[in-house]
């Protein structure tokens, strides 16, 4: 289990290249622990990362984790959020907010398994025709790349943004500044899919 850091992030990279090794990002506590129930019973190396940032009450005690399923805490078919750990608190600021101020529905897709990814997941909220994939993680290796392989595979046509550290080293700070900084707070979010409407 690893905190996720906001310098040289590039820990989801080098465990993703692992052969056979499982990487999950929990979005708030109760995902979290459904998780860890999940490790007791999973063979095989697992990698599972959260940010320094405390997030609670985006599941309720109802919520049932799925190895490999990706999870829709809000749904939409105007575009797509693909997101991990933090950055779905983040999205679904963003996707209120979009639906508040534009009219449009967009779907929050909570990839908490990243490796393996669920395909189908990414595929129908590619089908939108518009998708912001953000993470907590240097853009390289990063969900976004896994992301839009995965399109690029399919031949899927989608506007596209991948949203995270670029990469250069980042200044020491707290963390929602550095989520503001970079683009992936829910403000930073609500301006990248705004920007795929235009």
């Amino acid at each position: 289990i690893s905190g996720a850091t906001h310098w040289g992030m590039e820990d989801l990279a080098i465990m993703s290249a692992m052969p056979n090794m499982v990487v999950m990002e929990p979005c708030d506590e109760i995902q979290a622990k459904r998780m860890m129930d999940y490790s007791l019973t999973h063979e095989g190396p697992m990698y599972i990362r959260s940010s320094v940032e405390p997030v609670t009450g985006i599941y309720d005690e109802n919520f049932v984790f799925e190895f490999g399923k990706a999870s829709v805490p809000v749904g939409g078919n105007d575009g797509a959020f693909i997101v991990s750990g933090i950055t779905v608190k983040y999205a679904i600021e963003a996707a209120k907010k979009i639906r508040e101020e534009l009219g449009k529905e967009i779907r929050v897709v909570d990839m908490s398994t990243v490796k393996p990814l669920d395909r189908e997941a990414v595929l129908e909220a590619a089908a939108t025709g518009h998708l912001v994939v953000a993470q907590d993680h240097v853009k390289i290796g990063g969900l976004g790349q896994m992301v839009a392989e995965v399109i690029v595979e399919e031949g899927i046509s989608t506007k596209f943004s991948n949203i995270g550290i670029p990469d250069k080293f980042a200044t020491m700070a707290h963390a929602p500044y550095l989520y503001r900084q970079f683009g992936y707070d829910a403000d930073g979010l609500y301006e990248a899919m705004k920007k795929l409407f235009q």
